[in-house]
């Protein structure tokens, strides 16, 4: 994981992160460190959502790749 993460930072490549309030897994002080520690990244506050994100708000999501993509 460490070597994972120490990649991510040094990458260039472009980064998308969706997150929710309060979330499970990224709570709002790990989205603030990842929005201050990985270049390119884009992320996205879907709302209110703990674990299944992709259930709380599935058309935020798709809506937010799809315009994402047509950055890249």
């Amino acid at each position: 994981m460490s070597a994972y993460a120490a990649k991510l930072q040094e990458s260039d490549l472009p980064k998308l992160l969706f997150h929710g309030d309060p979330g499970a897994i990224l709570p709002p002080p790990m989205v603030e460190m990842c929005k201050q520690t990985y270049k390119n990244l884009k992320t996205v506050d879907i709302g209110p959502g703990v674990h299944y994100l992709m259930e709380d708000n599935p058309h935020l999501i798709g809506e937010e790749i799809a315009a994402w993509y047509k950055t890249l």
